[in-house]
């Protein structure tokens, strides 16, 4: 039996009555299929009284066969709770960790040679846009200027060595594409000039 559906004082209305399938079409849609028993409020409605497990008055509860005490389940109930209390502090440690690491590799310079790494990409992207621009030796240290002017822009240190560490590949990919028309063209004009 279902809980809180009414039925009718009718002796006809039986357990397969109440379990059995919506009326209406298959694929009508369930909003527009109604049940065949009077609702509560309804004329003749009442409350049906939950069966008893032995089938007096209705249908057969189905009663697993091991059911455990309530204070076996409640015992069960607080020891999950202390698991996941235990997980959430381990977690809340193993993140304020996380943020430490972060922080340190954040305060972690580029060594001397991710350092020298860095100039000599400068120098060499400097060098092919000058070999495509056409422009003098003079230029050359503009440009090169110009890329250290991104790279201070991009990371806020004022020298190649303050970097941080875990930006070195992001600021070498920015060294490598860099190509800017408008500073190209603002050296020209400082060098005609």
């Amino acid at each position: 039996m279902i809980y809180g559906l009414t039925l009718m004082k009718d002796p006809s209305v039986t357990a397969e009555a109440v379990t059995a399938p919506l009326s209406g079409a298959p694929d009508e849609p369930l909003s527009r299929q109604r049940r065949q028993l009077p609702y509560e409020g309804e004329p003749g409605g009442e409350r049906c009284p939950l069966p008893s497990p032995s089938g007096e008055g209705g249908a057969a509860l189905a009663v697993p066969d091991e059911v455990l005490p309530a204070s076996v389940a409640l015992d069960e109930v607080r020891s999950l709770r202390t698991e996941v209390a235990d997980l959430r502090a381990m977690l809340v440690a193993q993140n304020a960790l996380l943020e430490q690491v972060a922080q340190s590799l954040a305060q972690t310079r580029v060594s001397r040679s991710q350092e020298t790494a860095l100039r000599r990409a400068v120098r060499d992207r400097a060098a092919f846009l000058c070999d495509r621009e056409d422009f003098s030796m003079a230029e050359h240290r503009k440009v090169s200027g110009a890329i250290l002017a991104t790279v201070r822009q991009l990371t806020g240190c004022r020298a190649l060595g303050d970097v941080p560490a875990v930006k070195f590949d992001q600021v070498m990919a920015a060294v490598q594409a860099w190509d800017m028309p408008g500073a190209l063209r603002k050296i020209r004009r400082r060098c005609e000039a």
